[in-house]
């Protein structure tokens, strides 16, 4: 079989020679792009949705890696961009160096003459060492053991976090602000019990400053499709009793939707809405004996039967949002329902307090209940531009925070590239790795186009190499991991399935 060929085929499905000059140019117009988002002149970018119209704002890696990703055609762009949208759910930062660092890694690897798969194995290698040496904490001066039981350090690590964004603009008591909500909201959702700590719940509002934080205990819930007037009249004439006995459903309760749901046919619109009505009175009867006060529905619920429900003195919550259930669950402690034949006993949950609260002209519902670890977060903010890049730094400190208590453990801000850039060239000034099958000028090449990648990407973000900032441990390494990893798995690629 002829390996050079321009197709090979093998059992019907053709190999095609992978077309590195047309990814090149796709990876450096990428990288380009991304050059501009990072650093003290980081500027943000218009992103359009060709099929909605849709114009968003921002500069943060989960944004523009996503949009990277559902607009290009190059599967191995594909593959790069997909390894770093996996590194960003976890760890929500350097999502954006990685990118960098994997594309360049993967220019500067062709460009060497050897083997792509010899150049890959020496880019391993190099990550297998900087890896080691990062576990041996007493000779990396660049890893700093923190005291977490003391509040400075921690807080000043989430300063790090808001500094390093500067489309955010956050002057210094802001940042400080910011890292102090965080974490008090973090330590609110922290239990003695429990195996992991929840998130605590935010919500973003406009019209107001960024380092205005308002903390809360329990659970606010936005409800978008309701006026401040529309949600205070929830509570009118209502009566609740001290102790709030509730139930979360996950059920549409309106006719057209319930009759999708019963097997066979009813034979008109009558006897269907007397067969609905029927079934809803009898749900309510046996809410009203397991003493149900408070019914929240994550969909809707037809006015009909919000008035039978409010006639029995249960107040009704519903299109209270998918991504509020999992929260309202763990407050209540309630089960979900998904449909109406359940013995309602084994479902229903606890509020102490259920209250409208207004924060600059909107309101939430406030749900408390005692001795459960929730905490929301309601975050300011004046231009609409930097909502999105809001969001996604408040999430990077949550994780921060969650990866830093656990390790114990930060790198110094802004000096991982550098100092590993000297390292390597120090430990390889005149040596070859001895296990890897290649001559000393290969190794050098290798080695050059490696530390060429680190300086590449430290001077991207040369403003964070200053005092008393740091970089979150396990998303810094895992960032560069996920890079070296990528990119040595790209230069193995020979052929692609020719479609």
């Amino acid at each position: 079989m002829n390996l050079d060929a321009n197709n090979i085929e093998r059992n019907s499905i053709v190999y095609k020679p992978l077309n590195y000059r047309s990814t090149l140019e796709k990876l450096y117009q990428m990288h380009t792009t991304l050059q501009s988002c990072i650093g003290p002149n980081a500027r943000t970018k218009l992103i359009g949705n060709n099929d909605t119209g849709e114009v968003q704002v921002g500069s943060s890696s989960s944004l523009l890696v996503d949009c990277l990703l559902k607009n290009t055609d190059d599967e191995i762009l594909k593959l790069i961009l997909s390894t770093v949208k996996e590194h960003i759910k976890v760890h929500y930062d350097f999502g954006l160096h990685c990118t960098l660092l994997c594309t360049c890694l993967v220019e500067e690897g062709v460009k060497i003459n050897t083997s792509n798969c010899l150049v890959a194995e020496c880019f391993r290698c190099f990550m297998r060492d900087i890896c080691y040496h990062l576990d041996d904490e007493s000779h990396c001066p660049i890893v700093e053991k923190i005291d977490i039981n003391k509040m400075k350090p921690l807080i000043q690590i989430l300063i790090s976090i808001a500094t390093s964004k500067p489309v955010l603009l956050m002057k210094k008591d802001e940042a400080e602000e910011f890292s102090i909500a965080i974490l008090k909201g973090y330590l609110k959702c922290m239990s003695t019990n429990a195996r992991r700590v929840d998130w605590p719940v935010f919500h973003f509002q406009e019209g107001c400053v960024v380092k205005d934080f308002m903390l809360y205990d329990g659970l606010l819930l936005d409800l978008h499709h309701y006026t401040p007037d529309c949600i205070k009249q929830l509570f009118i004439p209502m009566t609740l009793p001290k102790i709030k006995n509730v139930i979360v459903m996950n059920l549409s309760l309106t006719i057209e939707d319930l009759v999708k749901c019963i097997p066979g046919k009813i034979p008109n619109h009558k006897d269907l809405e007397s067969f609905f009505n029927n079934k809803i009175k009898d749900f309510i009867q046996r809410a009203v004996k397991s003493e149900i006060s408070v019914l929240f529905n994550q969909k809707i619920i037809g006015e009909t039967f919000k008035m039978y429900f409010k006639k029995c003195n249960i107040l009704v919550i519903d299109r209270i949002g998918m991504q509020a259930m999992d929260t309202l669950t763990r407050i209540t402690k309630a089960k979900t329902v998904s449909h109406l034949d359940v013995i309602i006993e084994h479902y229903k949950g606890l509020v102490d307090e259920i209250t409208v609260v207004n924060v600059n002209d909107k309101a939430y519902i406030h749900i408390m209940r005692t001795n459960t670890p929730v905490c929301s977060i309601v975050v300011c903010y004046t231009n609409p531009a930097i909502l999105l890049d809001l969001k996604h730094t408040c999430w990077a400190a949550v994780s921060t925070l969650e990866k830093t208590l656990r390790t114990k453990k930060v790198l110094r801000g802004g000096q991982f590239e550098n100092y590993f850039v000297m390292y390597l060239e120090k430990k390889y000034c005149s040596l070859r790795h001895q296990e890897l099958p290649c001559s000393m000028g290969q190794f050098q090449s290798c080695l050059r186009a490696f530390t060429h990648c680190l300086k590449f990407v430290a001077n991207c973000n040369s403003s964070c190499q200053l005092e008393n900032v740091f970089d979150c441990y396990d998303a810094k390494l895992n960032a560069f991991v996920v890079a070296v990893q990528t990119a040595a798995l790209v230069l193995g690629i020979k052929y692609q399935i020719k479609t």
